[in-house]
């Protein structure tokens, strides 16, 4: 009969993981012994938690999968909150599993103790520790669902030291598919309405949950608008596309932050509209932004946090493009605009030493 800890590797293999990274500590051994026979989940030993949280959450980044990290109690995990705070900050699925004090040790400030739930809980969809053996797959399946799904975002499980050697069944646990809304027909149509009617408009493209499809089907849905993408998420757009206006965020064109003011509606796709994208919250007045606002996230909670959309549509960015179809064709106005935005994009690309 396997014992916990190779119920955790079978159950994160079933779930797709294929890379682990870490810094091995005395308090999950086990889990590192059954990686030792498990080919399927390679563990890359790093030299510093926090290089190996930087290093999942790229995995994750690159992939679409939970980024895993597997790090000792105590210091281990504090040195790797850094990059647990980055996964949180930049919606990154992550599932970080953590060794903890033994059991009959809980709750008398054991060696290198830590509750989790209170250092992680604010900057976490999930902090949850192992106590029971035989839920042990299904505990590492629910993890990887908050993970990925509404927001994505690091979930931390802690695995104590005495659990790990314990004999359970070893059933495993199905993925459940995340969770996807449709765009309703009227939403569409109104947000259509806003579209069709701006003669300034501008496309914030950003955040996560976003697929090679719905990559590849941006530029059709909106057609010349003017897009740009938010923090960290210049790739999201090839820059050759005559509507691809720049990139907001830390250091970004002032005379693009002007042109965000100045134009007629917002259409923010998979953006949170966060801190940076936003120029410190100040690139329109809040909670309204004088303005006709579309804003798309997977998460609702997101929706109307810093401002109040017209239109609050909650799905995924690859649900809204695919829904939103072919754009029309633009007016002699819109034109006019497109042209002024990236002509804006290439003055800023052209300054000297700037991209070099």
């Amino acid at each position: 009969m396997p014992n916990v800890a190779r119920v955790i590797v079978d159950q994160l293999v079933a779930l797709g993981a294929d890379l682990a990274f870490g810094v091995p500590g005395e308090s999950y051994l086990s889990v590192l012994d059954v990686l030792h026979d498990q080919p399927e989940l390679r563990f890359v030993t790093c030299r510093h938690e926090g290089g190996a949280a930087f290093a999942a959450e790229a995995h994750a980044k690159l992939t679409g999968r939970p980024g895993v990290l597997m790090v000792t109690r105590g210091p281990g995990v504090t040195n790797a909150a850094i990059g647990i705070h980055l996964a949180q900050q930049d919606e990154t699925p992550m599932v970080v599993l953590v060794g903890q004090v033994p059991r009959h040790q809980r709750g008398r400030d054991a060696f290198q103790e830590l509750d989790l739930v209170q250092v992680f809980g604010s900057m976490c969809t999930w902090v949850h520790e192992l106590v029971e053996p035989e839920r042990t797959a299904d505990v590492i399946a629910t993890a990887w669902q908050p993970a990925t799904a509404g927001r994505p975002g690091p979930v931390v499980i802690g695995l104590p030291e005495d659990l790990l050697d314990v004999e359970v069944e070893g059933r495993l646990v199905a993925p459940s598919p995340s969770p996807a809304a449709d765009v309703d027909p009227v939403t569409l149509a109104r947000v259509r309405e806003l579209v069709d009617a701006a003669e300034r408009p501008l496309a914030i493209v950003g955040g996560s949950r976003w697929d090679d499809a719905a990559i590849e089907a941006l530029p059709r849905a909106l057609g010349d608008l003017p897009v740009v993408t938010g923090f960290r998420r210049q790739d999201l757009v090839d820059h050759r596309l005559g509507s691809f206006a720049g990139a907001l965020g830390l250091g970004a064109d002032p005379a693009l932050v002007a042109l965000a003011g100045e134009c007629d509606l917002v259409l923010a796709i998979g953006d949170r509209l966060d801190d940076p994208t936003t120029n410190g919250f100040t690139l329109w007045p809040a909670p309204h932004v004088g303005r006709p606002l579309v804003h798309v996230h997977p998460d609702p909670r997101e929706l109307g946090r810093v401002w109040q959309p017209s239109i609050a549509v909650a799905t995924t960015p690859g649900a809204f493009v695919r829904a939103l179809g072919a754009a029309q064709p633009a007016t002699a106005a819109r034109r006019a605009w497109i042209e002024r935005c990236r002509a804006g994009y290439e003055r800023w690309a052209a300054t000297p030493g700037l991209l070099d």
